[in-house]
């Protein structure tokens, strides 16, 4: 199989709309307030369910890679703090200044 054959499954497997929105056979019988509104809801507001359903593995994958970036982040500052302070440690006991000793 080439690379092309390989994106272009991987491209339909992404993209392919697999739901169906229906109403629920439990809701109220024809023509009674509850399924028009049921019918209207379905009607307008789909592409928002279709949306959201379509892209939720997206917000999933897009929060963990914040997630990730962030921990790198404040892995990277913390690493970078403690390294600081022994460097200022250090530099305190090569100009005669122990801070470790309480009698100071």
């Amino acid at each position: 199989m080439t690379i092309a054959a390989h994106v272009h499954q991987w491209r339909e497997f992404l993209l392919t709309e697999r739901t169906e929105w229906r109403i629920h056979p439990g809701c109220s019988k024809r023509g009674t307030p509850e399924r028009r509104y049921a019918e209207f809801l379905l009607e307008n507001m789909e592409a928002v369910f279709g949306a959201y359903v379509g892209g939720r593995e997206w917000y999933f994958v897009v929060e963990w890679g914040v997630l990730v970036v962030s921990a790198a982040v404040l892995g990277a500052a913390e690493i970078t703090a403690i390294d600081d302070a022994v460097r200022e440690h250090h530099s305190h006991r090569r100009n005669g200044r122990d801070f470790t000793n309480s009698e100071h």
